[in-house]
């Protein structure tokens, strides 16, 4: 994609070197000729990673002539109420509403679940589940359709649905507590660590099939199937096509849970591990295609400095050194002896591998000399 050039000050400047301001006033404001209101929805603006900039974005909106009209969804953080002040058609909505939206939202779908007839059937109660036990899961739910979803999905994914909704009962309130009850469980399946923990740090989702080709490197048993058993129990947060479609969770929050130690604690997992498998993997692939004749996997070439690049910036810390050697050997010796020459050596040495006569020329050159 060409990036975006304006004129400023007689001189052709990207539209990403310009301040945020000048960014929203030249894509809302000057290149807009449509008078009719049209509407920009944002949720989650306390999800953002910059504070700075969200409160910059609510400044704008409030100073600016657009005709666009915004409806900017939040959780009441106190800068950006105090950001949003008075007289712009700021509505708070209580838990109590979200929580009775999510009552039917089970009612309907726990139908689903067991229906009755298949209840009766199985010689199961009339009216499932009970209103104790449906208050009970609304108020654990703490609003969230997140966490109702997940909690469905869950109840639904075996053949005792009546067992499920005691176990999501027993647990605290919040999304982390359902989320450690579904990993505890899926990971008493062989290499679920290193499957998840690839899945969460991928730089785009890939297919099983795809996956299987960069994981192979770390385990030959890490096939296609291998990996489907390995995520048997993940129904409920991974999104997992039958087909080579992408595989991916079923909410982001599942990627904030499992890469934030505070919340997940041991169940965590490590970046420097987990970009290390992959550049691992990645670096491997390649080098198989080299030697075989083959097509390299795409993901491979295009991703594996970006892993390698997460890889030495965090690894050099030693922080779970015990755990990447248990997962492999081979990933901990490349962990012992990586460094930026290495890179290098491997490109040249892969490179050559291809036999094609340009390499051996200008671009080994290149390769070779010091300051590339």
């Amino acid at each position: 994609m060409k990036e975006i050039l304006i004129l400023k000050d007689a001189l052709r400047v990207p539209l990403s070197q310009l301040s945020l301001e000048d960014q929203l006033s030249k894509l809302l404001v000057t290149n807009v000729n449509s008078t009719d209101p049209n509407l920009i929805v944002i949720d989650g603006l306390d999800e953002c990673a910059s504070l700075g900039r969200v409160c910059q974005l609510i400044e704008w909106i409030r100073k600016n002539k657009s005709p666009f009209r915004f409806l900017l969804t939040s959780r009441p953080e106190p800068e950006i109420r105090r950001r949003m002040g008075g007289g712009y058609g700021v509505q708070t909505f209580s838990l109590t509403e979200s929580k009775e939206d999510i009552r039917k939202f089970f009612i309907e779908q726990l139908e689903n679940v067991w229906p009755k007839q298949q209840r009766s059937e199985d010689g199961g109660p009339l009216q499932w589940p009970s209103a104790d036990l449906l208050a009970a899961l609304v108020e654990q739910s703490e609003g969230l359709f997140v966490y109702a979803a997940t909690a469905v999905r869950y109840i639904g994914e075996e053949c005792s649905p009546q067992k499920r909704l005691k176990d999501v009962l027993k647990l605290h309130k919040g999304l982390d507590y359902l989320y450690v009850q579904v990993i505890e469980e899926a990971k008493k399946w062989d290499y679920f660590d290193i499957v998840m923990g690839s899945i969460m740090y991928l730089r785009y989702p890939l297919g099983i099939d795809d996956l299987s080709r960069i994981l192979l490197a770390l385990n030959e048993h890490l096939t296609s199937p291998d990996i489907r058993i390995a995520l048997r129990r993940c129904h409920s947060i991974l999104v997992i096509p039958n087909d080579n479609s992408e595989i991916k969770p079923q909410h982001a929050s599942l990627r904030d849970f499992l890469t934030d130690q505070s919340r997940s604690e041991t169940l965590f997992q490590a970046p420097a591990i987990c970009h290390g498998q992959l550049m691992f993997g990645c670096l491997s692939a390649i080098t198989r295609a080299f030697i075989d004749g083959t097509c390299a996997p795409e993901y491979a070439v295009l991703s594996w400095y970006y892993h390698a690049g997460f890889f030495l910036s965090t690894g050099g810390a030693g922080e779970g050194l015990q755990e990447m050697k248990d997962r492999s050997q081979e990933l901990f010796n490349l962990f012992m002896k990586i460094d930026l020459n290495w890179v290098k050596l491997w490109m040249t040495e892969a490179l050559l591998l291809a036999g094609v006569p340009y390499l051996r020329g200008n671009f080994l050159t290149k390769v070779c000399d010091p300051q590339f």
